[in-house]
């Protein structure tokens, strides 16, 4: 998000007029509070924190395919359908893999983690393309975006894995602040 808004001031990719502004909506300290307490540590514990867990990525990967499901078939009528079928996928896979042999499931975890590590950063930096309203494919403000939001997800989940869950969520911290701080500055 830094990078979206140094960009943007500096005229080199296009403003979006209906980005969301925390600082018009709640001020300065408010703003603060929501991005640098309350969204990092909601988010760390949404993307990484099923990252060295047993069973509980099953669960990650089968909502987010619900989620994408339902965002691309945007029906109201299909929409429960769609997260009931992929918790019944979740359930059955969870089952699958308590009843699998133990050395055989720690296999497939290990070979799949960074296949899960990987997914849970891109899912993290278009999930954050929510933050800006009206940006397309088509421009190239949206390939800078998402690999900026998709490298600081590889930082994150690279700090979850080898220090903590609590270290994430500091460091997300930190870099909401600089976010909210440089929109304060060039706003």
């Amino acid at each position: 998000m830094a990078t979206y808004y140094i960009l943007a001031h500096f005229k080199i990719i296009k403003e979006y007029v209906e980005k969301i502004d925390l600082l018009k909506k709640y001020g300065f300290i408010t703003s603060l509070f929501i991005a640098c307490i309350i969204a990092p540590t909601i988010e760390e514990f949404l993307f990484r924190w099923q990252l060295r867990k047993k069973y509980l990525p099953i669960y990650f990967v089968c909502f987010t395919f619900a989620l994408i499901s339902a965002y691309f078939i945007n029906s109201k009528y299909l929409t429960w359908s769609i997260y009931i079928f992929f918790l019944l996928v979740a359930l059955i896979f969870h089952g699958y893999f308590k009843r699998m042999n133990v050395r055989k499931r720690l296999v497939f975890q290990q070979r799949s983690f960074g296949y899960l590590f990987y997914y849970s950063a891109i899912i993290f930096g278009l999930i954050h393309l929510s933050n800006i309203k009206g940006l397309t494919l088509s421009d190239p403000a949206f390939i800078i975006f998402v690999i900026s939001q998709a490298f600081t997800a590889l930082s994150l989940g690279y700090l979850r894995i080898k220090y903590g869950l609590l270290y994430s969520i500091l460091l997300h911290c930190f870099f909401n602040f600089v976010m909210i701080t440089l929109e304060f500055f060039l706003s």
